[in-house]
């Protein structure tokens, strides 16, 4: 299924967002009880156009494997937003996560990925692909703060539990899947999915995200609106001095 999903989005326009990902479907009222706490794969998309093309060019994803449910169509913005609430409500559930970049999901990495999808640590850790490139690599790196432009791929481990007395074996598995996966991609992260945890310091994977030309602008503004570094508590970019 994975490499399905892969060949598939090879071929979407730049109005496609799309990712694949395993974690077990959580209870809902939302959802039949028969399917509750079920291992699942679970592709999602997003086209930016007209209803009718995007679910014409989402249709060869729509029939890879038997799915459990289908809830392909129109939707609001909000509810994309929301689309997956369900998995992390706010104040249940611990976590870390970490994310790198590849070119390519290629049949070595996509053996990793399923190999970590189906030996997770808890229930509600999520082994993710999200399709980068596309528009996305046609801007050059140090145009902007985001510097990855040539990755294709992102991948993303997002461990999630509910006790604490799980936090170092959780925390470690995550670790070690990430390395597995990171040691073949490009070298930057997403911090937006780069958790901090066990002293580790706030600058981990600041260089390495935003690069060190992005990351000296990126510190000259900081001085300017937050000398005294104020914001300080997510992955830190220092003030220059």
């Amino acid at each position: 299924m994975y490499r399905q999903f892969r060949d598939w989005a090879k071929t979407a326009p730049d109005e496609i967002s799309t990712f694949i990902g395993c974690t077990t479907l959580p209870a809902s009222e939302h959802t039949p009880p028969e399917i509750h706490n079920t291992p699942f794969i679970v592709t999602g998309a997003v086209f930016s156009g007209d209803p009718e093309e995007g679910m014409k060019i989402i249709q060869p994803l729509r029939d890879i494997g038997a799915p459990l449910v289908d809830i392909s169509g129109p939707i609001p913005f909000v509810g994309v937003q929301a689309a997956f609430d369900e998995f992390f409500k706010r104040g249940t559930l611990r976590s870390y996560w970490k994310s790198t970049y590849v070119e390519e999901l290629t049949d070595p990495i996509l053996d990793i990925i399923v190999d970590k999808a189906r030996n997770r640590p808890s229930e509600r850790t999520f082994v993710i692909a999200f399709f980068m490139g596309g528009a996305i690599n046609r801007v050059g790196a140090e145009e902007t703060a985001y510097r990855e432009r040539s990755a294709n791929w992102m991948v993303s481990i997002d461990g999630n539990w509910q006790d604490a007395s799980d936090d170092d074996k959780v925390i470690s598995w995550v670790r070690g899947a990430w390395g597995e996966i990171h040691k073949h991609g490009t070298g930057s992260l997403y911090l937006n999915f780069t958790s901090l945890a066990n002293n580790e310091a706030v600058t981990v994977g600041v260089e390495s995200a935003f690069g060190k030309t992005n990351l000296q602008r990126l510190q000259e503004i900081k001085a300017q609106y937050d000398p005294d570094n104020i914001f300080r508590l997510n992955n830190n970019i220092s003030p220059s001095s």
